[in-house]
């Protein structure tokens, strides 16, 4: 199979896409086998202008950022990569605050605390206009 595919550049979908393009591994990894080429651009959106624009073939990006991108866009659908258990990984989140603003950090941590781990996503899902 000789497909273009996007991805944004050093995330770890690029990261993915290029490993099991070029592996010789005896896996069975989604791409594995998968010919043609690995193109990253500097973000989601771009990437998924290639498509319309017919430079790609399909895009490879964090599930959040590609629902948001399918729901303004109904040219588009959006489906789950499910990484094999060799491959898995845990993506992790951070927001910065500058060295020594102690005020600042604390306000924020007391948020997430509240927040908690449900409130963060509905929160997500809420400013990026999805749906369960």
């Amino acid at each position: 199979m000789n497909k273009k595919i996007g991805v944004q550049r050093d995330t770890t979908g690029h990261i993915y896409v290029e490993a099991e393009m070029e592996t010789t591994e005896d896996y069975t990894g989604v791409l594995v086998g998968t010919t043609g080429e690995c193109t990253p651009y500097d973000n989601a959106q771009l990437a998924v202008d290639a498509i319309g624009a017919n430079h790609i073939d399909v895009v490879v990006v964090d599930e959040l950022p590609a629902q948001f991108i399918c729901n303004a866009n109904t040219n588009y659908v959006c489906k789950a990569l499910y990484y094999d258990a060799d491959t898995a990984t845990e993506e992790q989140y951070a927001i910065c605050v500058t060295k020594g603003n102690t005020e600042l950090l604390t306000a924020i941590n007391a948020v997430l605390a509240e927040l908690g781990e449900n409130g963060i996503n509905e929160l997500v899902k809420k400013h990026l206009g999805l749906t369960d």
